[in-house]
This record gives structure tokens, C-alpha cells and sequence, in this order.
């Protein structure tokens, strides 16, 4: 159980961190003439999959979801860096029963240095706020998937922002 505090402390700390640098404009303008995007959902570990998480079904979720709100997705082998990619991060630790989650949605994209133009690096230019969880273990894959599915929203409301046309 002290484990699973410790981890809970560490995903509010993330989770405010993340708050704290709320989409403002200049984030929201950084989707503007944004084309196509790809997914990447970050490999789920055995413990996670035990849980019923499984990279394939959030994956399709988002997919799904982005798809529905005419954003288009780009379906190849994900290169992100070559063309801006939707970021998908699951953390958990359970404990007896009990499972804490945190889930990050961002969009990276290949930006170049003000500095020096010839050097491009591929960083994260929009975020969501970031979803902390706590669950009985057995409503943790739910659960994830639902916090997945609202962190997918705030990237489509402020990409529809950036791209009125749309």
C-alpha cells in the first residue's frame, strides 16, 4: 500500500506539472496546418495487460476517435519526427486491489532551432492536461481507456481550433 501512495504522490506531481502548462495559444496555433497525424501508444508491460490494457484496443480508440472528427490519421509503420505524431503514455502501479493510473496524450512534431535552422529535433508541442487515476483494479483497463478517450478530446477540440476549415 505504501507503494502505491509513493506512486500516487509521483502521478499528482507529473499531473500537475502537466496542468500547469495549460494549452494556451501559442500551443493551440502550433496544430495550425497540421494535415495528417500518426499514433504511437506506448508498448504496455505484462503487468498492464494483466490489468486488460493492451496497446492494440487504445490504439484503435484513438484512432476511431480522431477519425470521427475528420482529423486524418496517417496508417503507416509510426515515424514520428517525419510527420506529427499523437503520443500515447499509460503508468500504473497496483497495489492490493488497487491500481493508480496516469495517463499523457501529446503531439510531437519536427520543429527546427530559431538558432540554427539546419538542426531539427522531433519534441512535444501540444499536451494535454494530463488524467490521474485510481481504481479498483478489476475497472482499471475502463477506466484508462475512458481518461485516454478524454485526453484524445482536449487534442481534438484545440486541433479544430488551430484548423477552423475542418
Amino acid at each position: 500500500m505504501r507503494r502505491l501512495a509513493a506512486s500516487l504522490v509521483v502521478a499528482l506531481t507529473c499531473g500537475i506539472s502537466a496542468a500547469g502548462h495549460a494549452q494556451g495559444a501559442r500551443n493551440i496555433a502550433s496544430l495550425a496546418g497540421v494535415d495528417g497525424i500518426e499514433i504511437v501508444v506506448e508498448e504496455m508491460n505484462p503487468a498492464q495487460e494483466a490489468l486488460g490494457l493492451s496497446e492494440r484496443a487504445i490504439r484503435s480508440d484513438v484512432e476511431v476517435q480522431l477519425r470521427r472528427a475528420a482529423v486524418h490519421v496517417v496508417s503507416q509503420v509510426p515515424q514520428c519526427g517525419v510527420l506529427p505524431c499523437l503520443y500515447v503514455h499509460v503508468t500504473t502501479t497496483t497495489g492490493t486491489g488497487t491500481t493508480a493510473s496516469f495517463v499523457h496524450v501529446g503531439l510531437q512534431q519536427l520543429v527546427s532551432l530559431s538558432r540554427d535552422t539546419s538542426l531539427a529535433i522531433s519534441v512535444e508541442t501540444w499536451r494535454a492536461l494530463g488524467r490521474i487515476g485510481l481504481a479498483p483494479s478489476s475497472q482499471t483497463a475502463d477506466r484508462v481507456r475512458d481518461a485516454v478517450r478524454n485526453e484524445v478530446d482536449q487534442f481534438i477540440t484545440a486541433y479544430l481550433d488551430a484548423n477552423p476549415r475542418h
